[in-house]
Protein backbone atom coordinates (compact mmCIF):
# COMPACT_ATOMS: atom_id res chain seq x y z
CA UNK A 1 0.00 0.00 0.00
CA UNK A 2 1.40 3.43 -0.67
CA UNK A 3 2.30 5.96 1.53
CA UNK A 4 1.43 9.65 0.74
CA UNK A 5 3.29 12.32 2.51
CA UNK A 6 1.94 15.69 2.92
CA UNK A 7 5.13 18.21 1.79
CA UNK A 8 4.59 22.06 2.23
CA UNK A 9 7.08 25.38 2.68
CA UNK A 10 5.50 28.04 4.36
CA UNK A 11 6.92 31.94 3.96
CA UNK A 12 7.92 32.67 7.34
CA UNK A 13 7.00 36.58 6.86
CA UNK A 14 3.57 36.32 6.31
CA UNK A 15 2.43 32.57 7.13
CA UNK A 16 1.46 31.63 4.13
CA UNK A 17 1.62 28.39 2.44
CA UNK A 18 4.11 29.12 -0.64
CA UNK A 19 3.83 25.29 -2.36
CA UNK A 20 2.32 22.01 -1.15
CA UNK A 21 1.91 18.73 -2.59
CA UNK A 22 1.58 15.05 -1.61
CA UNK A 23 4.47 13.22 -2.26
CA UNK A 24 4.29 8.86 -2.14
CA UNK A 25 7.26 8.56 0.06
CA UNK A 26 7.08 7.26 3.42
CA UNK A 27 9.59 10.06 4.87
CA UNK A 28 10.50 13.61 3.93
CA UNK A 29 14.13 12.27 2.93
CA UNK A 30 15.14 13.49 -0.42
CA UNK A 31 12.40 16.22 -0.24
CA UNK A 32 14.15 19.30 0.74
CA UNK A 33 15.79 20.52 -2.15
CA UNK A 34 12.67 19.66 -4.19
CA UNK A 35 10.19 21.76 -2.28
CA UNK A 36 12.52 24.62 -1.61
CA UNK A 37 12.96 24.62 -5.49
CA UNK A 38 9.25 24.68 -6.33
CA UNK A 39 8.96 27.17 -3.40
CA UNK A 40 11.63 29.34 -4.99
CA UNK A 41 9.61 28.87 -8.52
CA UNK A 42 6.21 30.30 -7.24
CA UNK A 43 7.42 33.39 -5.33
CA UNK A 44 10.66 33.60 -8.01
CA UNK A 45 12.96 34.72 -6.27
CA UNK A 46 15.69 32.52 -3.96
CA UNK A 47 14.80 31.83 -0.19
CA UNK A 48 17.76 33.60 2.04
CA UNK A 49 16.92 31.18 4.80
CA UNK A 50 15.41 27.72 4.49
CA UNK A 51 14.19 25.62 7.69
CA UNK A 52 13.54 22.30 8.23
CA UNK A 53 12.74 19.22 11.15
CA UNK A 54 15.43 16.30 11.17
CA UNK A 55 13.67 14.08 9.38
CA UNK A 56 14.68 16.12 5.71
CA UNK A 57 18.22 15.63 6.66
CA UNK A 58 20.24 13.89 3.87
CA UNK A 59 23.16 15.58 2.89
CA UNK A 60 23.31 14.62 -0.61
CA UNK A 61 19.68 16.29 -1.00
CA UNK A 62 21.00 18.92 1.42
CA UNK A 63 23.78 19.76 -0.74
CA UNK A 64 21.52 20.55 -3.99
CA UNK A 65 19.97 23.53 -2.58
CA UNK A 66 21.71 26.78 -3.73
CA UNK A 67 24.85 28.51 -1.79
CA UNK A 68 23.28 31.75 -1.32
CA UNK A 69 20.30 29.86 0.92
CA UNK A 70 21.39 29.51 4.78
CA UNK A 71 19.98 26.02 5.68
CA UNK A 72 18.84 26.05 8.98
CA UNK A 73 18.16 22.09 10.36
CA UNK A 74 18.63 20.11 13.77
CA UNK A 75 21.98 18.67 13.83
CA UNK A 76 22.54 14.93 12.94
CA UNK A 77 22.24 14.37 16.12
CA UNK A 78 19.11 15.34 17.16
CA UNK A 79 18.19 13.35 13.57
CA UNK A 80 19.49 10.34 14.71
CA UNK A 81 17.83 10.67 17.83
CA UNK A 82 14.16 11.39 16.76
CA UNK A 83 14.65 8.31 14.37
CA UNK A 84 15.36 5.77 16.86
CA UNK A 85 18.93 5.74 15.90
CA UNK A 86 21.30 3.92 18.46
CA UNK A 87 22.71 6.50 20.75
CA UNK A 88 26.28 7.82 20.60
CA UNK A 89 29.51 6.23 21.76
CA UNK A 90 32.77 7.02 23.53
CA UNK A 91 35.45 8.34 20.86
CA UNK A 92 32.78 8.87 17.99
CA UNK A 93 34.34 10.80 14.84
CA UNK A 94 32.89 14.17 16.26
CA UNK A 95 35.59 13.88 19.10
CA UNK A 96 38.43 13.77 16.11
CA UNK A 97 39.59 17.47 14.68
CA UNK A 98 40.04 18.03 11.03
CA UNK A 99 42.81 20.33 10.38
CA UNK A 100 42.16 21.72 6.88
CA UNK A 101 45.13 23.56 6.92
CA UNK A 102 47.29 20.16 7.21
CA UNK A 103 44.87 17.85 5.82
CA UNK A 104 44.34 15.61 8.66
CA UNK A 105 42.42 14.39 11.76
CA UNK A 106 43.64 15.00 14.97
CA UNK A 107 42.43 12.72 17.77
CA UNK A 108 41.86 13.66 21.66
CA UNK A 109 44.91 12.04 22.65
CA UNK A 110 47.04 14.54 20.71
CA UNK A 111 47.92 11.62 17.56
CA UNK A 112 47.33 12.75 14.03
CA UNK A 113 45.56 11.05 11.31
CA UNK A 114 47.27 11.26 7.96
CA UNK A 115 45.45 10.94 4.44
CA UNK A 116 45.19 6.81 3.70
CA UNK A 117 42.56 6.47 0.70
CA UNK A 118 39.85 7.67 -1.27
CA UNK A 119 36.34 6.32 -2.43
CA UNK A 120 33.90 8.29 -5.19
CA UNK A 121 32.31 9.68 -2.11
CA UNK A 122 34.26 9.62 1.12
CA UNK A 123 37.92 9.78 2.18
CA UNK A 124 39.63 7.73 5.11
CA UNK A 125 42.08 8.88 7.10
CA UNK A 126 44.75 6.77 9.57
CA UNK A 127 46.37 6.47 12.78
CA UNK A 128 49.64 4.95 13.12
CA UNK A 129 49.10 1.56 15.06
CA UNK A 130 52.23 2.10 17.16
CA UNK A 131 50.62 5.21 18.73
CA UNK A 132 47.06 3.84 18.87
CA UNK A 133 48.45 0.42 20.65
CA UNK A 134 50.52 3.22 22.82
CA UNK A 135 47.87 4.85 23.93
CA UNK A 136 45.32 4.42 26.81
CA UNK A 137 41.90 3.91 25.03
CA UNK A 138 43.45 1.39 22.72
CA UNK A 139 40.32 -1.34 22.57
CA UNK A 140 37.63 1.66 23.69
CA UNK A 141 38.26 3.82 20.22
CA UNK A 142 39.44 0.85 18.23
CA UNK A 143 40.83 -2.40 18.95
CA UNK A 144 42.60 -2.42 15.02
CA UNK A 145 46.21 -3.28 15.75
CA UNK A 146 46.70 -1.31 12.32
CA UNK A 147 44.90 2.24 13.89
CA UNK A 148 42.11 3.56 13.89
CA UNK A 149 40.66 5.02 10.90
CA UNK A 150 37.90 7.77 10.26
CA UNK A 151 36.14 8.25 6.78
CA UNK A 152 34.73 11.25 5.89
CA UNK A 153 32.29 12.22 3.46
CA UNK A 154 33.36 14.46 0.42
CA UNK A 155 29.82 16.58 1.69
CA UNK A 156 31.47 17.02 5.42
CA UNK A 157 31.76 20.86 4.76
CA UNK A 158 28.14 21.34 4.30
CA UNK A 159 27.56 19.27 7.06
CA UNK A 160 29.64 21.29 9.39
CA UNK A 161 28.25 24.61 8.02
CA UNK A 162 24.76 22.59 9.05
CA UNK A 163 25.33 21.85 12.54
CA UNK A 164 27.33 25.23 12.96
CA UNK A 165 23.73 27.59 11.72
CA UNK A 166 21.61 24.74 13.42
CA UNK A 167 21.34 26.31 16.86
CA UNK A 168 19.19 29.50 16.05
CA UNK A 169 16.42 29.71 18.21
CA UNK A 170 14.53 31.80 16.05
CA UNK A 171 14.08 29.41 13.49
CA UNK A 172 13.80 26.21 15.60
CA UNK A 173 10.81 28.41 17.04
CA UNK A 174 9.47 28.39 13.52
CA UNK A 175 10.15 24.66 13.16
CA UNK A 176 7.91 23.93 15.79
CA UNK A 177 5.01 25.90 13.97
CA UNK A 178 5.34 24.20 10.58
CA UNK A 179 5.47 20.58 12.64
CA UNK A 180 2.47 21.93 14.48
CA UNK A 181 1.04 22.57 10.77
CA UNK A 182 2.01 19.09 9.17
CA UNK A 183 0.64 17.07 11.97
CA UNK A 184 -2.59 19.41 11.25
CA UNK A 185 -2.43 18.54 7.74
CA UNK A 186 -2.01 14.95 8.21
CA UNK A 187 -5.04 14.87 10.55
CA UNK A 188 -7.10 16.33 7.73
CA UNK A 189 -5.48 13.63 4.95
CA UNK A 190 -6.59 10.69 7.33
CA UNK A 191 -10.39 12.43 7.25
Amino acid sequence: MPHNNAQMVVDKKHGLIVSSEVASENNDLNQFHRQIRQASEVIGDKPKVVCSDSGYYSLEDLNQVEEDSMVVMPIQKQAQKENGNPPIKPFVKGQFRYDSSQGEYGCPGGKRFSYYSAKAREMTYKANGKDCRKCPHFCVCTSSRQGRRITSMREEPLKKRLEAISCLNENILFLKSIRAILRLLKSFHKI
